[in-house]
């Protein structure tokens, strides 16, 4: 199962790679959002450097895959993500729920380390919720708001598309 979950971890990133690229260009060149493009863009390009590697590792290395592995590649998932987050608006940003995306992978872990792993997406949560940088727009906090709110329909069709296609699979 570990190596399974390599798979869908690796699958997972290669599907949020383009989708936080998408969005982020959307955000600022679209919607005059305002926040480091520069940062999140880096960010967004390690963790396809991450997917790659990790691709590399599925075709390359035949080694089984050991379930500290799935545990240190989710938590690296968790805190590159959150990272974008913080200097995204943290949870005021509305792709913020997809934290949890991660969990989908740790599934196949030992009880603990799936309750390691949950506990490790709630405290990157709380730690947005009170550190960030705000996004900000031209046209003030009303329009960030409302913008936040249209977001909030694609955050959770992602994550309900997401969740549907790997659980089932």
């Amino acid at each position: 199962p570990t190596a399974q979950s390599l798979r869908l971890l690796a699958s997972l990133r290669s599907m949020a790679v383009p989708v936080q690229a998408v969005a982020a260009w959307v955000a600022i060149h679209q919607l005059g959002l305002q926040f480091n493009g520069r940062v999140v863009g880096t960010l967004v390009a390690l963790q396809a450097v991450f997917a790659a590697l990790t691709w590399l590792r599925i075709v390359k290395h035949r080694a089984p895959v050991e379930p500290r592995e799935i545990l240190i590649q989710v938590h690296a998932d968790i805190a590159l993500f959150a990272a974008v987050l913080y200097f995204a608006g943290g949870t005021t940003n509305p792709f913020a729920p997809i934290l949890v995306l991660p969990l989908v992978a740790a599934a196949s872990l030992p009880r603990p380390w799936m309750w390691l792993t949950a506990s490790s997406t709630v405290v990157a949560y709380l730690f947005l919720l009170r550190f960030n940088i705000p996004m900000t727009h031209p046209l003030g906090v009303q329009e960030v708001f409302r913008l936040h709110s249209v977001g909030d329909q694609f955050s959770y069709l992602i994550t309900t598309a997401t969740l549907a296609y790997f659980v089932h699979k």
